[in-house]
């Protein structure tokens, strides 16, 4: 579990919307927010996605996965990261985080998006994030797994390859000193028909 999904469950997920900004207009430093509720995660994300799995692998990118869970931009277009966006505006860098919340609440009230689908578009990427990271927490695994098999494998024949060698070589020796006591018979044979190592004809 994610470390945000772990804040929203400890804390609770508070939504405010703003009912004092009129459409068109421009939202003031400070809005008066108006409405407050409460909504679970289980209630603001709906059916829980099923683990995502893609065929990048390790090189998929956040886009891949999203693609993969196939989690699509609302019809208005506003995303969390068009929303992060707007948030890193330098007309909200010195509010007190206070008027900031209610500035940005403001700005999506002008555009008509209610605020949870926001967040319900961040906690849905993450989870899709945290799913294709256990899938390829899985993958790793089954990649390990194999490797090691490869690897016991591959030393097993290296061994078998070893063990084949040094049976080759003791072979050559036993032929070698066979060999040697062929060549000390045909001596000690011809021994009496040589004189100062030459064959002596009589």
């Amino acid at each position: 579990m994610s470390i945000l999904m772990k804040v929203l469950e400890k804390t609770g997920l508070y939504v405010a919307t703003a009912s004092n900004v009129a459409p068109g207009e421009k939202p003031p430093a400070q809005v008066q927010i108006t409405t407050t509720r409460v909504i679970s995660i289980r209630e603001l994300l709906g059916p829980q996605p099923e683990t995502v799995t893609g065929p990048k692998g390790f090189q998929a990118t956040a886009e891949d996965v999203y693609a993969a869970a196939k989690i699509k931009a609302p019809a208005h277009g506003w995303t969390v990261e068009r929303f992060r966006e707007l948030a890193k505006k330098p007309l909200y860098k010195d509010m007190s985080p206070e008027n900031r919340q209610k500035a940005l609440l403001a700005e999506l009230a002008t555009a008509a998006v209610p605020s949870e689908e926001i967040v319900a578009d961040g906690m849905r990427k993450d989870q899709a994030l945290d799913a294709y990271e256990n899938f390829l927490v899985q993958r790793l695994a089954q990649s390990k797994k194999e490797s090691a098999d490869r690897k016991a494998k591959l030393q097993a024949e290296l061994a078998a390859v070893d063990e084949a060698g040094k049976k080759t070589e003791a072979e050559f020796e036993a032929w070698r000193k066979a060999k040697q006591a062929r060549e000390k018979e045909l001596a000690e044979s011809l021994a009496p028909l040589m004189a100062d190592g030459k064959i002596s004809l009589s």
